[in-house]
């Protein structure tokens, strides 16, 4: 594991010198210790930053949730929240700034080293495999396609197409959909049928069994013994009876 350089959100003096303990005795860099959502802004600003780790419930106007936001529009990196308690609302809401994890207080110094390992890990292979570029096979050679960017694939007969972002055609290829399925694999994309293949962050509504597809004048059939397993899938807010 290499030596992060951690900034910690936490207005508790206290709780904040432990954490920076247990980050010096686990043989990672000085943390940047900030006790104010501004301080911690300031930071991220002046300081190269690898994770940060963040108390949700901060005594000012601004919460730790707020900060999350704020670096999300232009410093994407992995950042854990710190919670002592589980507020549903507060989960909630946090879930929509999508921390790389959570730790509940009281934490203990290996659990909460091994939470910060593994949220960094895993965040950075997620990049990692969003920015993953795939070469497909033309007449005069190869064509690199960014994997993020596929949107949808559809097969008819032996030719797949394969929608793209910011492309008004889409891309022929003489490859059988099948073969495709092995990589545009989930949790990113989904095999709605034996023909097509949805890229989940463009599914932009469902309605009955027809689902839109953002960025796209294009809607795709989900088949009736698809339908149950394909919602399961995707995250619904169900309505209160």
């Amino acid at each position: 594991m290499i030596a992060l350089k951690i900034l910690v959100l936490e207005d508790n003096v206290i709780v904040a010198n432990d954490i920076k303990n247990i980050i010096q005795k686990a043989g990672h860099k000085d943390p940047e210790i900030c006790h104010t959502y501004i301080d911690a802004l300031r930071i991220m600003m002046e300081e190269p930053i690898d994770l940060a780790l963040v108390d949700i419930e901060l005594h000012e106007e601004k919460s730790g949730i707020d900060f999350a936001k704020q670096v999300n529009k232009s410093m994407p990196i992995p950042i854990v929240f710190l919670t002592s308690h589980s507020d549903d609302e507060k989960f909630k809401e946090a879930s929509q700034t999508n921390p790389a994890n959570y730790i509940l207080k009281p934490f203990h110094a290996k659990g909460l080293m091994f939470q910060i390992e593994l949220a960094y890990n895993q965040f950075h292979a997620k990049v990692k495999r969003d920015n993953e570029y795939m070469f497909f096979p033309i007449a005069q050679g190869l064509k690199k396609i960014k994997r993020k960017n596929v949107i949808l694939i559809e097969a008819k007969g032996y030719t797949s197409y394969i929608y793209i972002k910011d492309q008004k055609l889409p891309e022929q290829f003489s490859i059988n959909i099948g073969e495709l399925s092995k990589t545009f694999t989930e949790p990113l994309f989904y095999k709605i049928s034996r023909s097509c293949i949805i890229n989940l962050e463009y599914v932009a509504e469902i309605n009955n069994n027809i689902m839109r597809i953002e960025s796209l004048q294009k809607t795709v059939v989900i088949p009736t013994n698809q339908k149950s397993k394909f919602l399961k899938r995707i995250n619904i807010i169900r309505r209160e009876k």
